[in-house]
């Protein structure tokens, strides 16, 4: 009862003082542009783009170009060996390690000045929920936010781990009697082990307020069900705040009520290792307040313009309502007109709230045409409506995976993904799919009335069949606000992991990045797709794009080749689908041998050129 009455005067107090940053967002953001330039003068970044010579934004504009991580690297680069002053003064107090795209993993610098604004925007939201609601009985329950360990390695004297593991040695000693797990379970690595240690410290306790990203949550959730038999609401009856973020909830909100049989109040996150940007402050908006007052200053460029050569750069006082912007941050640890990759719509101009839209890189252009996922969606479900479809079913690309959910929503459909059998019953519509990573199968019934079907890779051969199909015009009406015009990824003669039916992967065994040439051309003989395990791509040996596993990217190809790859559980989860399993290992006592189905105990060095040499002659004796 103390608790609770502490926490609605404290939220009260908090509430007052951020009016004076919501109701006045415009000169706010002038105030944090003036602060970041005054630090920004002190660093090698700031001699080199002449800070002293930027006295608007648009002097700024002018001085910076925008970049993302990739334009930043080279000077993220200088601060991981140990240069100071570099984006901002001093050293980091930490580096947020996160997934690229392209060249491995991100290291996000995380400041002194930084971090408080991410623990400041998290308290705030669940204050302004208390204020908003009246609701602070929670308070007096358990907590539990799903996060990664808290365990840290060092980089060159500074701590770098996974943002929610950093964020876990900030949570207040207040909190500390009411925080679970225990700090013990909170270190475990392995997801599958940790998540079971969670169910069994939790499932006898208050549990009030539950948070996390919605996928581990849910997880959570049917790991309680299935020890307890009972429903998430049943074995927490208290449970009345759901805190998440990260990814899009809808997907998962049917899902949710389902598990935990009912609907608690629950508050959006926007945070990423770059920033907390915004949060849900009002049960009955889904905008997110945009945090103007929390060390970063914002632009944005109309994502329809944002791959011309000369976009309009907006500030926050020319945004409109309803228009995709792609979001650029400056921020006080030294992300300079930083591109995160995003895409945000304004909901509500004072104050400022936005939802997130998308992602800038969610495009097709398969003939120039530009045109983001959210436009493929739109054009699917006319598509689908207008020929009163049933059934439609889909690819395990990248986009098909994207699209499949939005679309599900759109027509009130059911979706299956990974489906690797044609229907075993079409009443009910019974299909067999892989789960938990592939290491197991279910049968999943679509009760809906239309049904989307995801096919998994290689699950089902390839059948020619002559006919004649008849092409009809169609022009769907695609919303204004959603057009943005991308970049072109142009074809090469390489093959993609996903459309690969032979991989070709290693590991460190390998040695180096210098050492790469022969999986190379191991790969161009068998017509295959170069791939990787973690740890190469986490080294930079080569691109994140590679990396397979649990973790990175799964494949189901015919033939899976292991070059020095020992074989962890996260990576096996990744290649189990895959048809045949050929290992090569010095280690004949790898764990990968157990999973193969041909192994060679023997040095890369000397196997791989003589297997190249009769891949070779066997193409040439039958070409």
């Amino acid at each position: 009862m103390i608790k609770s009455l502490g926490a609605k005067i404290y939220a009260a107090i908090v509430h007052k003082k951020n009016q004076k940053w919501i109701i006045n967002p415009i000169e706010t953001q002038k105030k944090v542009f003036k602060k970041l330039i005054l630090e920004g003068s002190k660093t090698r970044f700031g001699r080199e783009h002449h800070f002293q010579n930027i006295h608007t934004q648009k002097d700024f504009q002018k001085a910076i170009p925008v970049r993302d991580y990739e334009g930043l690297k080279n000077y993220i680069d200088a601060v991981l060996e140990g240069e100071s002053d570099v984006l901002w003064p001093g050293r980091p107090l930490y580096y947020a390690k996160s997934s690229g795209t392209t060249s491995g993993a991100k290291y996000i610098p995380i400041t002194k000045e930084s971090m408080p604004q991410h623990i400041r925007a998290a308290k705030e939201a669940i204050l302004n929920y208390i204020f908003k609601t009246g609701k602070a009985g929670s308070v007096n329950g358990k907590h539990i936010f799903l996060q990664g360990s808290p365990v840290l390695e060092d980089k060159n004297g500074v701590a770098l781990g996974r943002l929610s593991g950093i964020v876990a040695h900030y949570v207040p000693a207040y909190l500390q009697k009411n925080r679970m797990p225990s700090w013990e379970t909170n270190c475990i690595e392995d997801w599958e082990t940790k998540v079971d240690a969670v169910v069994g410290e939790t499932q006898s306790e208050n549990m009030t307020i539950i948070g996390g990203i919605p996928s581990w949550v849910q997880m959570y959730f049917e790991r309680l069900i299935d020890k307890t038999g009972k429903n998430v609401g049943e074995l927490f009856p208290n449970f009345s705040l759901f805190v998440y973020g990260g990814v899009n909830f809808e997907p998962y909100r049917a899902i949710f009520k389902k598990l935990i049989g009912r609907v608690p109040d629950s508050i959006e996150l926007y945070p990423a290792s770059e920033g907390f940007f915004a949060y849900q402050d009002d049960q009955e908006d889904k905008g997110l307040l945009l945090l103007v007052d929390h060390g970063i200053f914002y632009e944005f460029i109309d994502a329809a313009h944002f791959f011309d050569k000369n976009p309009p750069i907006l500030s926050l006082e020319e945004v409109q309502l309803g228009v995709n912007y792609v979001m650029i941050i400056s921020t006080t640890a030294g992300l300079w007109r930083y591109n995160i990759g995003d895409t945000v719509q304004f909901t509500s101009i004072l104050p400022y709230k936005v939802i997130v839209s998308g992602r800038i890189k969610h495009f097709i252009s398969a003939f120039g045409e530009h045109v983001i996922v959210s436009e493929v969606e739109q054009a699917l479900q006319q598509a689908v409506e207008k020929e009163n479809s049933t059934l439609i079913v889909l690819s395990s690309s990248a986009d098909s995976k994207y699209i499949a959910p939005l679309l599900a929503i759109g027509l009130n459909a059911g979706y299956v993904p990974n489906v690797v059998e044609t229907p075993s019953n079409l009443n009910p519509f019974t299909v067999k799919r892989t789960a938990f990573t592939n290491k197991a199968y279910c049968n999943t019934e679509i009760l809906t009335a239309v049904k989307i079907v995801g096919v998994s890779n290689n699950s089902f051969g390839l059948i020619e069949n002559t006919g004649a199909a008849q092409i009809e015009a169609f022009s769907p009406i695609l919303a204004e606000s959603s057009t943005s015009v991308t970049s072109v990824d142009k074809a090469n003669d390489k093959v993609t992991i996903a459309d690969a039916e032979v991989v070709v992967s290693a590991g460190r065994g390998l040695k180096g990045p210098e050492n790469w040439k022969m999986i190379e051309e191991l790969a161009d003989v068998l017509g295959a797709a170069t791939a990787c395990s973690k740890p190469v791509s986490d080294l930079g040996w080569r691109p994140h794009s590679e990396h397979v596993g649990q973790t990175g990217k799964p494949v189901a190809t015919n033939l899976y080749i292991a070059i020095g790859i020992s074989g962890a559980i996260q990576h096996l989860a990744g290649i189990n689908a895959s048809k045949v399993k050929v290992v090569i290992n010095t280690d004949a006592e790898a764990p990968f041998f157990k999973a193969a189905d041909y192994g060679i105990v023997g040095d890369a060095f000397e196997v791989v050129p003589k297997l190249i040499e009769k891949l070779k002659a066997f193409k040439a004796e039958n070409a």
